[in-house]
């Protein structure tokens, strides 16, 4: 499989458009084997909302493998219904998605889940326990500013009752750290951190996986969190 082609068609008795996949796709935690289509293709691009419909204020929009790419709207403009389009998991629109090979991926959304039990294995989910060392989670979770975690790793626990969500967002940045994907998509999942938390970890993340492309949706375009191009969400009514 060398790439995942989304493409929208009319279903009858449904409310919207819905596309159908070609290929393989789901959303999920992914390891890379192997190189894909190197670019992101989104042409002709409408998401279908409750209301309305969503699309990229600057038309098709195309990312090679490096590239860091901002995706800003304001709240109900439908940033997050495109990143779970791109996820596989919104079949409603009209236009064509083209995404590299989708193994080579890695989506996260405002809130990471985080399953009950040891930190240790809430850290590396969905991977086993054994899968990476202590040593790689400490220091991935140290970057990421949780090293006050790392004395926690045998606690079996709720972590998603019991940590903030400013610390759930930052583990998983630290997942990221671990994961190594290729492509990553985050949907304002830095939102509960100040604008220069936010900044130091979009710039750790650039730093500490420099080949990465990353797509961010987020609320705003202050200054100072280093993508080379930004694009802007627009909703029109129905």
């Amino acid at each position: 499989i060398c790439s995942v082609v989304y493409r929208f068609r009319a279903i009858p008795l449904s409310p919207h458009p819905r596309f159908e996949i070609a290929g393989f796709a789901r959303s999920g935690w992914y390891r890379c084997r192997g190189a894909g289509q190197p670019q992101m293709e989104l042409l002709d691009l409408s998401v279908a909302l409750r209301d309305g419909e969503a699309r990229i204020a600057e038309g098709d929009v195309f990312v090679n493998r490096g590239e860091h790419l901002q995706v800003v709207g304001g709240p109900n403009t439908g940033k997050s219904t495109l990143f779970r389009a791109l996820a596989g998991i919104w079949p409603w629109g009209t236009g064509e998605i083209r995404l590299p090979v989708p193994d080579c991926m890695l989506f996260l959304p405002n809130r990471p889940y985080l399953p009950p039990g040891t930190l240790r294995e809430t850290v590396v989910y969905p991977a086993s326990r054994e899968a990476i060392d202590d040593t790689q989670i400490e220091e991935a979770l140290a970057l990421v500013g949780l090293a006050h975690l790392n004395s926690e790793l045998d606690r079996t626990a709720r972590w998603d009752r019991e940590l903030s969500l400013d610390e759930q967002q930052r583990l998983a940045f630290a997942r990221v750290i671990l994961y190594r994907p290729d492509w990553l998509f985050i949907d304002d999942a830095a939102s509960a951190l100040h604008h220069s938390e936010r900044r130091d970890l979009f710039g750790l993340l650039m730093r500490q996986l420099s080949g990465m492309t990353m797509i961010a949706f987020t609320r705003d375009t202050e200054d100072g969190y280093g993508f080379e191009r930004v694009v802007h969400m627009t909703r029109t009514p129905p």
